[in-house]
């Protein structure tokens, strides 16, 4: 029946283009709350004589025109298609703006109110809404509504104090006749509704086959979007949902994260600044890609449940930012990484000013500027376990603890030979910091104290390892500060 369908689509499509009333009163004929080609199928059967016991004329007649014929089935059809749809309770005006010179697809049309559908243009107000009913838009555009990040088709809704809502499936711009099945490896939808404040809801986005960069800035800046869509694929592609929600002030919900194939940048900026977000989807891939939660969930300030990391191989900047001035956050997720790479961590919980206690860090081989900046301004991370380190990297410590006002304790950092910069700034401005166990021998790289102790407490306890001289360190912020006393670290039998 769907072949018999598809073929009087074709068939009859210049009849509904040219019959069609402006009015669609689509038919539930099955009685299944829904207008589909289930009910389609029925009409063409009653045409060709089936006797339905409930089924009246007027039941069938859908476009009102007093006959029942194919152009009915075709009504049904067309009207059993989920097209991006519009709607507003008061009178508002959509316009199409392009950016960086992007043409239009011309397969893009626009229907009001169920009236004839007409190509859409640029520049162009469509009023919809109130009185004027429902906007529609459909397409047969293989590369969406964008041809890079720069070229795009922008969306604006010129009333900002009319809310609209979204409803529909996106691929319904891909190939609005064959939607379930649409080719999207190839289609854009970059910044399509960027800025669009009184946008209140999300169409469908189910596809499982993406392009890079399909989704990036989708929806940036629209403050008004409180429910993410499904983003049900399975294997994520290079910047595919980056800056996706950035902006997004009033979403309170994320969309499940399947993906556990990622790539570079997949998820960077995505939920950036949602202020109201509270907890993280899971996020269940093992093998992580360069960025790809960077500044994930940076500026989240209601955050207070993070996703679990299960990752045990890291990729370069895979973490960097991600919960960045996430000021309720309370509780860091587990780490439990083996393998690190160049800032895999760098700026990870910058400003989670809730953070008590920072969790295990199992790695004994560190990375170039792995732990850079970790917990920077953690003012109230009082407890940090025991570093299982025991070969450092160039700048690898860098800053992990700067500001962090209510450490008393350093872990003990027992790597005989530091690297280049390794402790550079690590322990600076923790004002309350007493007691630091350091047992290196070699203390010759460039770099590997600069700092480290600047602006910590004017008297303390500093524990070195028995076999250097103390007279090896200065006392000043880059040794052992002046004031402190230092005692040798007990060698066991």
């Amino acid at each position: 029946m769907k072949k018999i369908l598809t073929i009087l689509f074709g068939t009859v499509a210049l009849l509904y283009s040219t019959a069609m009333a402006s009015t669609i009163l689509p038919a539930d004929v099955n009685g299944d709350g829904k207008v589909s080609n289930d009910d389609a199928a029925l009409i063409y059967a009653y045409i060709c004589g089936t006797a339905i016991d409930t089924i009246t004329t007027d039941m069938v007649d859908v476009n009102g025109d007093g006959k029942v014929n194919t152009a009915d089935v075709v009504e049904v059809y067309l009207n059993s298609i989920p097209y991006l749809t519009f709607t507003a309770d008061k009178e508002q005006a959509m316009t199409i703006t392009l950016k960086g010179s992007y043409i239009l697809d011309e397969s893009l049309q626009y229907s009001v109110k169920g009236g004839p559908w007409t190509q859409l243009t640029a520049s162009k107000p469509i009023y919809f809404g109130g009185e004027n009913g429902t906007l529609r838009l459909r397409g047969k555009s293989a590369t969406g509504t964008a041809a890079t990040i720069s070229k795009y088709a922008l969306i604006s809704f010129n009333n900002k104090t009319v809310s609209v809502a979204c409803s529909g499936d996106i691929r319904t711009l891909v190939n609005y006749s064959n939607y379930a099945s649409a080719d999207t490896d190839e289609a854009l939808f970059c910044y399509l509704f960027s800025g669009c404040t009184n946008l209140t809801s999300a169409p469908q986005l189910p596809s499982k086959s993406l392009a890079d960069k399909c989704y990036y800035g989708m929806f940036y800046g629209c403050a008004g979007l409180s429910d993410a869509p499904e983003l049900p694929a399975t294997s994520a592609k290079a910047s595919c949902y980056y800056s996706m929600f950035y902006g997004c002030t009033s979403l309170i919900t994320t969309p499940a994260l399947p993906a556990d194939t990622l790539a570079d940048l997949c998820y960077t900026n995505m939920f950036y600044g949602c202020t109201k977000l509270t907890s993280a989807p899971t996020l269940p891939a093992n093998t992580l890609a360069k960025s790809c939660y960077a500044n994930m969930f940076y500026g989240c300030t209601a955050l207070t449940t993070p996703p679990k990391l299960p990752a045990d191989s890291l990729a370069p900047n895979c973490y960097e930012k991600m919960f960045y001035g996430c000021s309720s956050l309370d509780i860091a997720p587990e780490l439990p990484a083996n393998s690190l790479a160049e800032k895999c961590y760098y700026y990870m919980f910058r400003d989670c000013t809730s953070l008590t206690d920072a969790p295990e860090l199992p790695a004994t081989t560190l990375a170039k500027s792995c732990y850079e900046y970790m917990f920077y301004g953690c003012s109230n991370l009082g407890n940090v376990p025991s570093l299982s380190a025991s070969i450092l990297a160039e700048r690898c410590c860098f800053g992990m603890f700067f500001g962090c006002t209510s450490l008393t304790t350093t872990p003990v950092l027992p790597v005989a030979t530091l690297a280049k910069s390794c402790y550079n700034s690590m322990f600076r401005g923790c004002t309350n910091l007493n007691s630091v166990t350091m047992l290196a021998t070699d203390i010759t790289a460039s770099g590997c104290l600069t700092n480290w102790l600047d602006r910590v407490a004017t008297t303390g306890t500093f524990t070195k390892s028995a076999y250097i001289d103390e007279t090896a360190f200065t006392r000043d912020k880059n040794g052992i500060p002046q004031g402190w006393t230092i005692v040798s670290h007990e060698i066991a039998e």
